[in-house]
């Protein structure tokens, strides 16, 4: 469940953030490059959650084209400054979630889309983008590989089959909380 307005003034979507949130078992915080760390945030969702709730960060690393030209640049999307980021991200999120805190990971979600998207001709600029990716890095399957996006995937899956004692405690906790 996609949640609105959580990191801005949420007072519109109050009761949407409650209801979708007092279902949730999992949930993904999805932080965007550069912005800090935001505290605010980790404790909106702390409020909103109960203690049985797992959080995981997602850090959606944004680069252009041009910052892989060099062979050394298409080797791994976790750099030292993405690596800098990601600590920063979890210390944040660890010191407001506590245990509830699954920890992060890390996607080029634009990347991501361009080894999977046929554009729309009228997104001139998306193309454009998708194009040059592909040349740099030769076919989708290597975009792919290199946007870190499986690691959402297979994550998912795991929690997926692993999920049903967690969902059974989660639904017992939520019964006690009824009661």
């Amino acid at each position: 469940i996609d949640v609105p307005g959580i990191e801005g003034n949420e007072d519109e979507y109050r009761e949407e953030i409650k209801t979708a949130l007092s279902k949730a078992h999992c949930v993904l915080y999805v932080h965007a490059q550069g912005k800090n760390p935001d505290s605010k945030t980790a404790e909106k969702i702390k409020k909103y959650l109960r203690d049985w709730v797992k959080v995981y960060s997602i850090y959606n690393y944004r680069s252009s084209a041009g910052a892989y030209k060099s062979s050394e640049s298409r080797v791994t999307l976790v750099n030292g400054n993405v690596r800098k980021v990601c600590e920063d991200i979890k210390s944040t999120f660890i010191k407001i979630l506590g245990d509830s805190y699954g920890g992060n990971i890390v996607i080029q979600g634009l990347m991501a889309l361009s080894s999977k998207a046929y554009f729309s001709p009228k997104r001139k600029d998306l193309i454009r983008r998708q194009e040059a990716l592909l040349s740099l890095f030769g076919s989708r399957e290597k975009l792919y590989s290199f946007s870190c996006f499986d690691n959402v995937v297979n994550q998912q899956k795991e929690k997926a089959s692993n999920h049903t004692e967690e969902i059974f405690e989660a639904n017992k906790e939520k019964l006690i909380a009824l009661s």
